[in-house]
């Protein structure tokens, strides 16, 4: 089971009762998200060897972070969008709403809606996608993290479409074309993603609130990025809105990711 071409499949509705930890030879899995010919299946399957220590010591870990707390501050309309978006914060819910418009986020797509903030340095963007008021079933409402705000950046991004799939899109480098793949699912989820150098990794909490990493994959970043909360329609000149509950981010202590740190875990 050490080699990366052994796949470990399983269907969708059972993954979070694996207990990846059971499988020998290997410490952390990441979902590889193939999709099998429409089977509904995917596979996991062991992280790359070339996976940074710092990176594979927050995986392992899963641990909150301790670092300071940030703020959104500002809010763009990314690429080209018709209605413009705009966002609320409900202090007593603890909860933003965002109303976003644009084509998609695919392909040479980058249009939608960003509340954000900059951070320089390793980070921490979580929260639970709510309610979803959507314009069309490939609606999409989720975290990204960016290199800027300029519709070619790179970027990493998990979220939810109308449909309440998981949803991965990521562009790996500047003017590259954006990439993406689905996991089913059913209900809102709490989602994660770490920025550590230029690894990103994604990840959501089961029911029994525990977190399990996703993807992880190396994004070309500056050390300064845009992280936040995205919104797209994708139905041009028609807005979509989301609720987006617990938000939370934070710069990543090296206490949260070092290796050294991981081994006691």
């Amino acid at each position: 089971m050490g080699a990366v071409a052994e796949l470990l499949d399983f269907s969708i509705k059972d993954f979070f009762a694996v207990d990846f930890k059971s499988v020998p030879h290997t410490e952390v899995y990441i979902l590889d998200i193939l999709k099998r010919g429409g089977s509904g299946h995917w596979s996991v399957r062991p992280s790359p060897s070339g996976s940074s220590p710092e990176a594979l010591g927050l995986l392992r870990r899963q641990k909150p972070a301790t670092g300071e707390s940030l703020s959104l501050t500002d809010i763009t309309d990314v690429g080209d969008v018709e209605q413009p978006g705009s966002a609320t914060y409900d202090e007593s819910a603890d909860a933003w709403t965002v109303t976003g418009d644009g084509r998609d986020i695919w392909h040479d797509q980058n249009d939608f809606t960003f509340v954000h903030t900059t951070v320089q340095g390793p980070v921490r963007i979580e929260a639970t996608v709510g309610d979803i008021d959507a314009s069309g079933p490939f609606s999409k409402a989720g975290l990204m993290l960016r290199e800027s705000t300029q519709a070619d950046a790179s970027h990493g991004y998990v979220g939810q479409n109308a449909g309440r799939n998981v949803e991965l899109l990521w562009r790996e480098t500047d003017d590259a074309l954006t990439s993406g793949n689905h996991l089913s699912g059913e209900e809102p989820r709490r989602m994660r993603i770490d920025r550590v150098g230029d690894r990103l990794t994604c990840s959501i909490a089961g029911p029994d609130a525990q977190w399990h990493a996703i993807d992880q994959r190396r994004i070309d970043l500056d050390s300064r990025v845009a992280v936040g909360l995205a919104v797209c329609s994708t139905v041009p000149n028609r807005t979509s809105t989301a609720v987006f509950e617990d938000v939370a981010v934070r710069r990543l202590a090296p206490d949260d990711y070092s290796e050294s740190s991981s081994s006691s875990s």
